[in-house]
């Protein structure tokens, strides 16, 4: 029974999430997934982006210089939102620059960031800009404006799920009422003095009455 409890974790996620992130970019699109997911049956979904360190490579007079830290160029937290549940779902796309209009740019780029129907989610970084910044070389160059050749970020991407969308027989949370939910009640079956994943009717008992509950409502939660 606890293994049972565990894997149904693992398959359907918890409230909340942490994953390691990184972003690299020479002019051309950034894909990441995440390697975990999230409960994909909130009612809300808040995503905050933390850059924990970005080095950048630049150019002046056709030579290359870096990778340079400039991580004191970026904030720690550059991208937070919330978006409604159920998974898939989306946090749309934002537009990220640096420095604020109307300087010249040094980078700018759009990220779209998606949660699929299990509650893993993708951020695509596309739209990309490589600008211009002011960079003090030391000698013999002293400061100079440079061209920016690629860009690198880590940090983390944390997560936080909220509420829940789930319907009657959905008992394993997936966003479905189907095999997985009968068979669930089939393994709970019987008195269920504590609460158990089995129990769709929340009567205290896992029974045929708990299939019927599964059947009226079979297909994709609403």
């Amino acid at each position: 029974m606890i293994e049972l409890v565990l894997a149904g974790c693992l398959l359907t996620g918890a409230d909340d999430a942490s994953w390691p992130w990184s972003m690299y970019t020479d002019g051309g699109d950034s894909y990441w997934e995440s390697d975990g997911v999230i409960r994909p049956d909130a009612e809300s979904y808040y995503m905050e982006q933390v850059v924990d360190s970005a080095w950048v490579t630049i150019e002046y007079l056709g030579i290359e210089f870096g990778p340079i830290d400039g991580s004191d160029q970026i904030p720690s937290e550059f991208y937070n939102d919330t978006t409604d549940g159920p998974c898939p779902t989306t946090f749309g796309t934002e537009w990220y620059v640096t420095p604020e209009p109307p300087e010249p740019v040094t980078i700018s780029f759009d990220t779209t960031s998606d949660l699929d129907e299990e509650g893993g989610l993708a951020v695509l970084v596309h739209n990309v800009t490589l600008g211009t910044a002011t960079y003090d070389l030391g000698w013999p160059f002293g400061e100079v404006t440079v061209t920016l050749v690629d860009v690198e970020f880590q940090g983390a991407i944390n997560m936080i799920a909220t509420g829940t969308t789930a319907c009657p027989g959905d008992v394993s949370g997936d966003g479905m009422v189907g095999a997985d939910d009968i068979l669930a009640v089939l393994s709970d079956w019987g008195d269920c003095s504590d609460d158990c994943s089995g129990d769709a009717n929340g009567d205290g008992s896992v029974d045929v009455n708990d299939i019927l509950v599964i059947i009226s409502a079979f297909g994709p939660c609403p």
